[in-house]
């Protein structure tokens, strides 16, 4: 492990410090310091990390972080103890000193920010406190000295639990924080229904079930309050769903709409029939003693009968029968190892993260590079009326995926957490889905309008894959334009009517998240309840503009060699207008001398 993979383990904590530990709490990330000789000292901002259970004669290296890039002038007071409470009685000494000719260890001023530790006789624990500019971290040469604080309950279940939804227990082995995504941690767990109808409590406080838990997610693991996966020992019905090992813990942390974006999403999306729609369900979460608010449980997106039912395909297979398929990849906005990478025709670069197999042979990884390139050729042709790449995309899933993401106005959905599945077999094709990431949904309000497409206008973040290219296909436009008729308005307001019921059921699980997470947005709720559909309402109408059947949309270029008869302009409503405008939106309709029509919006 070198210092650019150094964790940082529970810093910055508004945890209740009991005086015991020598301190005392005087508001958010206020505390008075132990000074060097083990003395209460006058505090400021001053934040306390505790390293326990220290070998004796052990060299340990301290790291010491600021937020800027200078490390000096870091206030920092360390000391060792005899046992894991920091008292005068148990105070050994202090653990760095500035420089030799310095006799106050108080003040860190190493450019490096690292202090070599030597443990002293009896020395049992660390007690760090410093400025809160700074974090701190404690390392062995091998890896990060784990933050263990027996009993200690930073936000206490009693004081926020709402009653209304099943809480989940969980508890690391030697309560150790989850810090990483690349590995499992031991623990145990269960689920406790509260007493509430419709759902079954798993295991006890008395008899606690073997789980494992890490991190997942990329942006979201950067939020304060994290996302995990977890895998149980056996299958479980958690919370009504289909027996399984695998989920995943979801803290939709963004989500300023009252937790609405991944329940429209899912809902919609299973009204719409699409093939396998992953399936979530709200519960309050605690994490080694510690509440963490409102979380959901959700089905994770992996190869199995119940979930992507494909045949699962072997890492590192050779067979050119068996590398056909099952494949379950992700067009992924991150860069990933393992990633196969085209360049797409409009020069932009598509990355394809492989989940099953994980591991690719050469021969897998050629034969999903000549895939996707396939795909992609066939994608960018001049003549959009030739449908061969729909002998290799499932094109009527395509099209339900796609209005689907148009009706909730996801930017992101074709630029990454895009996931697509092949069965085995030559003839086979590449299905989008299942559906996974909401966290975009509404993404035009901020350009204060909804008259675009998903690829157009988007987030800054936002690269669309492929999706901008395929609808300029008449068949595909077609395919589109029967979906919508299919699912707006009936199945919409279905789900309209399915979120706000949903917002009432989870609304006091909701404010006692905001209270732990210190969001003063419990008044919001009734006014974030209804914004989002609101917004959602304004895009609805560009779309039955765009898609109504007497109004030309999309580009549908036909290779002909008739020429022109005349080209004609209409706004999005349809109206004729006397020439182009020179800015805003249009539809060009250019006829010609055998009959034939083109089409394309555009945009000045």
């Amino acid at each position: 492990m070198t210092a650019q993979h150094f964790i940082v383990l529970g810093q910055e904590t508004d945890e209740t410090i009991p005086k015991a530990y020598g301190v005392e709490e005087t508001g958010k990330y206020i505390v008075n310091a132990l000074n060097n000789r083990g003395n209460i000292a006058a505090g400021g901002a001053y934040i306390i990390t505790r390293y326990y259970n220290l070998k004796e004669g052990g060299e340990y290296t301290l790291y010491v972080k600021g937020n800027s890039k200078a490390t000096s002038g870091v206030s920092m007071v360390a000391a060792w103890y005899s046992t894991e409470e920091a008292s005068k009685e148990t105070y050994i000494g202090p653990a760095v000193s500035a420089a030799a000719n310095n006799n106050n260890p108080m003040l860190c001023r190493n450019s490096d920010g690292t202090h070599t530790l030597t443990v002293p006789q009896g020395a049992k624990m660390l007690v760090v406190a410093r400025y809160n500019s700074a974090t701190t971290i404690l390392y062995d040469g091998e890896q990060v000295v784990h933050i263990h604080i027996p009993g200690l309950v930073r936000h206490d279940p009693a004081d926020y639990i709402s009653g209304t939804l099943p809480v989940m227990y969980i508890t690391t082995e030697d309560s150790v924080p989850i810090t990483k995504k690349e590995y499992y941690l031991n623990g145990t767990y269960y689920l406790d229904n509260m007493g509430l109808d419709g759902f079954e409590s798993i295991g006890s406080a008395q008899e606690q079930l073997p789980l494992q838990i890490k991190g997942r997610g990329n942006a979201s693991w950067k939020m304060d309050k994290k996302p995990y996966r977890i895998k149980l020992d056996k299958k479980q019905a958690l919370m009504g769903l289909k027996k399984n090992k695998h989920f995943c813990l979801m803290a939709h942390y963004e989500d300023a709409n009252a937790y609405q974006r991944d329940e429209i999403g899912f809902t919609l999306s299973s009204l719409m029939g699409l093939e396998w729609t992953p399936q979530q369900r709200p519960i309050e979460l605690v994490v080694n003693g510690d509440y963490l608010g409102i979380y959901w449980v959700a089905e994770k997106i992996r190869v199995e009968k119940d979930r992507v039912n494909v045949v699962e395909q072997p890492d590192e297979e050779t067979d050119p029968e068996l590398i056909t398929g099952g494949w379950l990849i992700e067009i992924d906005n991150y860069a990933e190892d393992g990633q196969v990478i085209i360049q797409e025709g409009n020069g932009t670069y598509n990355r394809f993260t492989p989940h099953t197999p994980e591991v690719l042979s050469p021969e897998q990884r050629e034969y999903l590079k000549n895939m996707v390139t396939n795909i992609n050729d066939l994608i960018y042709v001049e003549d959009k009326s030739d449908t061969r790449w729909e002998q290799y995309v499932d094109i009527d899933e395509l099209a339900k995926f796609y209005v689907l993401m148009e009706i909730v106005d996801n930017c992101e959905s074709f630029s990454g957490s895009c996931y697509w599945h092949k069965e085995k077999g030559e003839d086979t094709k590449l299905v989008i889905g299942p559906v996974w990431d909401f966290g975009s949904t509404a993404s035009h309000w901020r350009a204060d309008s909804f008259n675009y497409f998903i690829y157009q206008e988007a987030q800054y973040y936002v690269t669309s894959h492929w999706i901008e290219e395929i609808a300029k296909f008449p068949r595909f436009q077609q395919k589109v334009r029967e979906v919508w008729r299919e699912t707006y308005p009936a199945k919409v307001e279905e789900t309209h009517q399915h979120c706000l019921d949903y917002v009432d059921y989870i609304t006091p699980a909701v404010k006692s998240d905001y209270k732990r997470w210190n969001w003063d947005k419990s008044s919001d709720i009734p006014y974030r309840k209804v914004r989002i559909w609101q917004m959602l309402a304004a895009k609805w109408k560009f779309l039955e503009r765009m898609w109504k059947d007497d109004v030309m949309t999309g580009t549908a270029d036909m290779m002909t060699d008739a020429e022109v008869m005349s080209v004609r302009y209409f706004d999005l409503s349809g109206h004729e207008l006397s020439q182009m405008p020179e800015q805003g939106f249009a539809v060009e309709v250019t006829t010609y001398t055998n009959g034939q029509m083109k089409s394309r919006k555009i945009v000045r």
